[in-house]
């Protein structure tokens, strides 16, 4: 039978050419699609599950008092209120380190600029370097203001403002 002009010609391959041709389809044997497809069925999943948990609600349930509820956000997740509850003990406990942690830091930041400040000349490549340097300091302030509030909420059970928990005569230090 003779080849004609319009059918492409197969090379003659060697070894290697045969080696990687007999590697490619076992390689593509070896693959596992209903394994794939079953992952990528269930990756799909997740993301309609997360997309319609984004129109109901995320987080804790809050009342129109702005208290927690907590009966009402273990309900939403059909959780024990016990889960929780421990949920929201385990918060507080990273909320308070966080808070002095971050406190710390902050003081830390601070002594150091301030050392700094006092024994360098002040020339205006010091003066611009403590301009960028004071931002600093008042980001782990920042930060640990916000764990603070953030445990107090969660210590309290009410959503409460920074000016509220500024003016509290409650414990204010992390607890």
């Amino acid at each position: 039978m003779a080849m004609s002009d319009h059918e492409p010609q197969q090379k003659e391959t060697g070894l290697f050419g045969r080696g990687f041709k007999g590697l490619k389809q076992a390689s593509l044997k070896a693959i596992q699609w209903k394994l794939i497809k079953d992952n990528a069925q269930f990756i799909h999943e997740l993301g309609a599950l997360l997309r319609r948990k984004k129109d109901h609600q995320s987080g804790l349930v809050i009342g129109e008092d702005r208290m927690l509820d907590v009966a009402a956000t273990a309900d939403l997740y059909q959780v024990p209120v016990e889960f929780i509850e421990d949920l929201i003990m385990k918060r507080r406990r990273q909320t308070k380190q966080a808070a002095y942690c971050a406190f710390g830091f902050g003081w830390l930041a601070f002594l150091y600029w301030l050392y700094q400040s006092l024994t360098r000349s002040w020339s205006s490549g010091h003066v611009i370097e403590t301009l960028e340097f004071a931002p600093f300091c008042l980001v782990f302030f920042l930060i640990a203001f916000r764990n603070a509030l953030l445990n107090y909420q969660l210590r309290t059970g009410h959503v409460a403002t920074a000016m509220e928990y500024l003016r509290t005569e409650k414990v204010f230090w992390p607890a």
